[in-house]
């Protein structure tokens, strides 16, 4: 399991949750805690899993209170821009192996998750890129005994719907090939679109040349 989120987003909190030890380092500040990716290993539900903590994708200047209400408010543009990280770095086959795990359910306190999603057009948005598939920690819960089972057992769908299969390097490596096709495609289109501007400008000067040679002559001919 590889957390990604932005800055504050309670990514270590939740690999906590997952391995029900203290195996990263939290800390409620706004200044990016973890500099570097970490993996840990336990034994979950009679399975092994490796949990990979991972710097911030973005930093923020938000303070503590902004950063908590965010993790299950409005989505921000933290959100969409690691969509747009994940499709660049993974390509859009990660998103068949990718679930939405919002933070911070304590903070929707009554209200049910699925009322509060319901309500916010740009999580679901979010939700439909990962194939609607989503899970709501509440980190701060450490006697919740169902909220990690839970979670386990959608990963073990997802999984199953793809055929058994997991993102493995392959899939990262053609990803990457498709990615610098991509980018180099668009190189040679702005190549030649800067090509094809600075022909015309040619021409331009060229035809205004041209223009004021015959007028110039003109002038000559009349004062003959």
């Amino acid at each position: 399991m590889v957390l990604l989120g932005k800055t504050g987003a309670g990514k270590s909190a939740s690999g906590n949750t997952i391995l029900g030890t203290e195996e990263f380092v939290v800390d409620e500040s706004t200044d990016p805690v973890t500099t570097f990716s970490r993996r840990s290993i336990a034994e979950i539900a009679g399975r092994q899993v490796s949990v990979i903590d991972t710097p911030g994708l973005f930093s923020t200047s938000m303070d503590e209170e902004q950063v908590k209400s965010e993790r299950l408010g409005q989505c921000t543009q933290y959100e969409k821009s690691s969509v747009e990280w994940i499709q660049r770095h993974f390509g859009e086959e990660a998103f068949k192996y990718t679930m939405v795990l919002f933070t911070g359910a304590d903070q929707i306190k009554r209200r049910s998750v699925e009322d509060f999603l319901k309500r916010a057009k740009e999580h679901q948005d979010l939700i439909d890129c990962c194939g609607r598939r989503y899970h709501v920690f509440n980190n701060e819960d450490t006697q919740n005994l169902t909220q990690v089972p839970e979670l386990m057992q959608k990963i073990e769908k997802m999984v199953n719907d793809n055929g058994g299969q997991h993102y493995t390097n392959e899939m990262y490596q053609e990803a990457k090939r498709r990615i610098r096709e991509e980018e180099e495609r668009k190189r040679r289109d702005e190549e030649e679109k800067r090509r094809q501007e600075e022909i015309g400008l040619i021409s331009v000067v060229a035809l205004a040349l041209l223009l004021g040679g015959i007028i110039g002559g003109s002038a000559v001919s009349r004062s003959l």
